[in-house]
């Protein structure tokens, strides 16, 4: 099989978020790969049905995802925070319908702080006698909603993001963070604060305003 069959057969699956570039990249290694492994097994093997039947139960989970997110949507859109959300930049209406999923009625937050907690990304500071050790986040709370954020913060200081004010604080202090995550947590914490005010005050998302905040 060449090359370009495999890339052909990737794409044929229509996976989401694979476009031709993706779908070049993952046949390039899997290309490769072959000169390093050998048939292990026989095409008719045992084995091979039960890999075929967990790739076919793997994207029957897949498919039903998407059909359950979809109907969230529907719900979503009957809520006020649904439009908002979906107006600040990197956040399309899955991540929108999730956020609302896990955290519910933001309004019932009266800070920041409040929500940082909730999700565990509150700084705690573990101390011996005299020794101190660098402050680190709890990590105590809701985990999906804390996933959930980071990765919407990591899509939107993203350089193919449309222009937001957390990508242009990331870009400020990337030049003196000696390391990334505590950056993107404190990314984090300024895009929670963005939820918090817009929801609170129902405002769609603003570039020019969102940087005076």
């Amino acid at each position: 099989m060449s090359l370009d069959e495999i890339t052909q057969d990737i794409l044929a699956l229509d996976l989401k978020g694979i476009g031709k570039f993706r779908a070049k990249a993952l046949a390039t290694h899997l290309w490769r790969a072959r000169d390093r492994s050998y048939p292990a097994v026989d095409v008719g093997s045992l084995v091979i049905k039960q890999l075929q039947a967990r790739i076919d139960n793997i994207l029957r989970l897949s498919a039903e995802r998407d059909e359950i997110i979809s109907d969230m949507v529907g719900l979503a859109r009957k809520l006020p925070e649904y439009d908002i959300l979906c107006s600040i930049p990197a956040i399309a209406e899955n991540t929108a319908v999730r956020l609302i999923a896990e955290l519910g009625d933001i309004r019932r937050f009266e800070k920041r702080s409040q929500i940082n907690s909730f999700i565990g990304i509150d700084l705690v500071q573990i101390e011996s006698g005299n020794y101190a050790a660098q402050r680190r986040i709890t990590k105590h709370g809701n985990p999906h909603a804390r996933k959930l954020l980071y990765w919407t913060v990591v899509n939107m200081v993203n350089s193919t993001a449309k222009p937001n004010h957390i990508r242009d604080y990331y870009t400020k202090r990337q030049e003196t963070a000696s390391r990334r995550k505590p950056l993107l947590v404190s990314c984090m914490d300024r895009l929670i604060k963005t939820i918090l005010y817009l929801i609170k005050t129902n405002q769609l998302y603003s570039y020019e305003l969102a940087g005076s905040m």
